[in-house]
């Protein structure tokens, strides 16, 4: 009976199973950099290479990889480099584009894990200079003006004659409507 008291009254004797520990919860973990990003600023892809009569797309895509908030703004800065990343005299032009919807700039505020698109856009045309091909094998690109540069390898016929235009940055695809 003594010890039917003692269960009902709560002064049981701990074993150590039923006892609450006195430690705080743990706050959950937060991956702030995925594994898959740089140790330094947004990641940055591209996809492969559209072309249709003559024209060619490639979409560049930009990921928030910082826990912070990343502010996104008019367009990605694009350079065409040869194949010992040099970069060649071709221009590249903001906003005029035949093949992808330029949306044109507009502030964009990314969360973790957010992204945006641009499209680089170009005409197939050959050009041949001293009896060689002259082609761009890289991407040089920069989310903004003064932003650190990623160099990418592309498959491209970008040649020194080339017009070369870019989308701005938008939440939707640039080759969709």
């Amino acid at each position: 009976m003594t010890a039917l008291l003692l269960m009902l009254s709560g002064c049981v004797e701990d074993d150590g199973y039923n006892a609450a520990p006195n430690v705080p919860p743990r706050p959950p973990t937060i991956n702030p950099r995925p594994a898959d990003c740089p140790a330094v600023g947004p990641k940055i892809t591209t996809g492969i290479v559209e072309a249709t009569m003559g024209y060619r797309a490639v979409v560049v895509t930009l990921a928030n990889c910082s826990a912070q908030p990343l502010i996104i703004n008019g367009y990605p800065v694009v350079a065409i480099l040869d194949a010992d990343r040099n970069t060649m005299p071709v221009p590249v032009t903001p906003g005029v584009v035949k093949v992808a919807t330029d949306r044109g700039p507009a502030r964009i505020r990314l969360a973790q894990g957010g992204t945006v698109q641009a499209a680089v856009t170009w005409f197939n045309s050959d050009d041949m200079i001293s009896g060689r091909k002259v082609a761009g094998d890289f991407l040089s690109l920069a989310p903004g003006q003064g932003d650190p540069v990623v160099v990418l390898p592309i498959a491209t016929d970008i040649n020194l004659r080339t017009k070369v235009s870019v989308t701005a940055w938008s939440l939707r695809s640039p080759l969709s409507s």
